[in-house]
């Protein structure tokens, strides 16, 4: 909000109420067009940021009754783009799985446990409520029931996990 005030006072808005679409308009020019002191242009989701906040005041300063109407109902804000996350390579999975002592039954139960997870993609609350009647061994199958949205769902799982949850 603060760079939003700093440009406003420079563009003589003074009230809440002077603010219109076109002046938001130009601001999200403003942010644009806008370089830091390094010479990098905003970052889009930089500029998503600054004007989110913008909205959702707006749209309180109009249901109070501060303005009669919101000059953000419309704004288009920049779409932030989504962004894979990285991913283990084999070996390094591999390293993770090695990690519990096996020599100990808390070992094995870790083991099977991200087992599990890594052949199935199961989340970790999902794993954590599993039950042994949930694995079908004979199909490779796991019934995960209320996940994700409180939907049950069914999900492959691999030989390897399978070995390491019926030791």
């Amino acid at each position: 909000m603060d760079m939003f005030l700093k440009w406003c006072r420079t563009s003589r808005i003074t009230t809440p109420a002077q603010v219109t679409r076109t002046s938001l308009e130009s601001y999200q020019r403003y942010l644009f067009n806008y370089r830091k002191k390094d010479g990098q242009p905003l970052a889009v989701a930089s500029q998503h940021s600054r004007l989110a906040p913008l909205k959702v005041w707006f749209k309180w300063l109009t249901y109070r009754k501060y303005i009669l109407q919101d000059p953000a109902a419309e704004l288009e804000l920049p779409r932030v783009g989504y962004k894979l996350p990285s991913v283990m390579n084999r070996d390094e999975a591999e390293r993770v799985l090695r990690q519990p002592n096996v020599e100990q039954s808390l070992g094995i139960r870790d083991r099977a446990m991200l087992e599990i997870l890594y052949s199935s993609g199961l989340r970790r609350m999902e794993l954590l409520h599993l039950k042994l009647y949930d694995v079908d061994q004979k199909h490779g199958l796991v019934t995960v029931r209320e996940g994700k949205g409180k939907r049950d769902r069914v999900v492959p799982i691999g030989e390897r996990a399978l070995a390491w949850t019926c030791i």
